[in-house]
């Protein structure tokens, strides 16, 4: 409730500055009116061409209608956000180690996150990630992406493997026209994704064909991200009537400039993710050091999806806090919505596995998640693939894995 009423409290139309930004564009191209000319922007044109498309297509009017739209459009893509995450916690709660169900652990996780959110020193901004501004929606079908790029992977037969790449890769360059923020997500995933697979790949007998198998959906991943991205841009500058000069100069030239003169020492990128998360940065912080380097340390039977989730944790959350280095120099906290989806992802993971300890389910450690489980779940042939959690094939109870 508390959310509903943060999204929807200024439905009457009292928007912020970005707000009112974000609407006057869209109110600027259906008058007509081109873009870096006309008016400027400098952000990518295609949410606004979209939600000028729907607007249109359901008849509204008058502003504030087409603010409630946009906030709803917001609230919708960042609660799928989270729909997305409980689901494919869920789907893989044997590979990763889950003791408890995501219905008891996730909810808990969100509602720890927003009492902290509550209780932050600078709660103020955490409004500026309610606002009208297509963030969460990029967010969305990037993480759409990531996740059907991880199904690809445990996918057995080659042909849906290459689908579910070619699927993720279309999400992935529909979220990277969108903003180009969808980096904060996919680079990350992209370097845990390395890193798992040469290390899965040394200790496992067929290493070298998984390799080679997963640089090939790597391929089809990016040539797909690569065609999306090419038919949205072309197809927003077609509608917008722009340039492709004029969007580079817009959304990259101008975005890459160091904006020194609003340096302040709330703007640091800790302060700002301690202002909108309050002690969740800090916990998230050690609970991803701490899962990763006991995953890290596996001698045994460990599982690669575990492993990757920590070591993507641990590289977002790196680069949210040298980000102002590679960007514009400020810390607006809408950066940091990435952190915060990173956040809930490793406490559910931390969370479930002391509430294990805590209420006596038998666990095993961290790095054997296949064992967790004092009742043991039989894995269907789907889930009992190269890349699924144990050891690898042939290996005996006793072998060691190189780190």
């Amino acid at each position: 409730m508390a959310l509903i009423y943060a999204a929807f409290a200024k439905h009457e139309i009292h928007p912020s500055h970005d707000e009112a930004e974000h609407l006057h564009v869209v109110f600027a191209l259906e008058r007509g009116e081109r873009p870096y000319r006309d008016f400027i922007e400098n952000h990518p044109l295609l949410p606004h061409v979209l939600l000028s498309g729907l607007s249109r297509g359901l008849g509204l009017s008058s502003g504030s209608d087409l603010y409630l739209l946009a906030k709803v459009a917001v609230l919708a893509h960042f609660l799928g956000c989270l729909l997305l995450l409980f689901s494919w916690l869920s789907r893989y709660r044997d590979e990763l180690g889950l003791q408890l169900s995501p219905v008891l652990t996730f909810p808990l996780v969100a509602a720890l996150l927003g009492v902290w959110q509550s209780s932050a020193e600078l709660t103020g901004r955490f409004a500026f990630l309610w606002e009208v501004r297509p963030d969460w929606i990029c967010h969305f079908w990037t993480l759409a992406a990531l996740l059907l790029a991880v199904e690809s992977l445990r996918s057995r037969s080659t042909a849906p493997a290459r689908a579910l790449s070619v699927l993720g890769g279309l999400c992935a360059g529909f979220a990277l026209a969108l903003m180009a923020k969808s980096v904060l997500l996919l680079l990350p995933a992209a370097l845990a994704l390395m890193l798992t697979a040469v290390r899965w790949g040394r200790v496992h007998p067929d290493g070298v064909r998984l390799l080679l198998r997963a640089l090939g959906l790597a391929g089809c991943f990016l040539l797909a991200a690569v065609v999306a991205f090419t038919v949205g841009v072309g197809g927003e500058l077609a509608a917008a009537g722009a340039t492709f000069d004029e969007y580079w100069t817009a959304n990259i030239s101008l975005n890459a400039q160091k904006h020194l003169v609003q340096l302040t020492e709330d703007l640091a990128p800790a302060n700002v993710l301690r202002g909108i998360s309050g002690l969740g940065f800090p916990a998230a912080v050690i609970a991803t050091v701490l899962g990763f380097a006991l995953t890290g340390h596996a001698r045994r039977k460990e599982s690669w999806l575990r492993y990757g989730v920590f070591a993507f944790a641990g590289i977002q959350l790196l680069f949210s806090m040298f980000l102002p280095a590679f960007s514009n120099g400020l810390s607006w906290p809408q950066y940091f919505m990435p952190a915060l989806l990173v956040m809930l992802l490793v406490f559910v993971l931390m969370l479930d596995a002391l509430a294990a300890a805590l209420f006596g389910v038998h666990v095993a450690p961290l790095w054997q998640p296949g064992r967790a489980r004092s009742h043991c779940r039989a894995t269907s042939p789907r889930t009992s693939t190269a890349w699924s959690a144990g050891r690898p094939r042939g290996a005996s109870s006793r072998g060691r894995m190189t780190s």
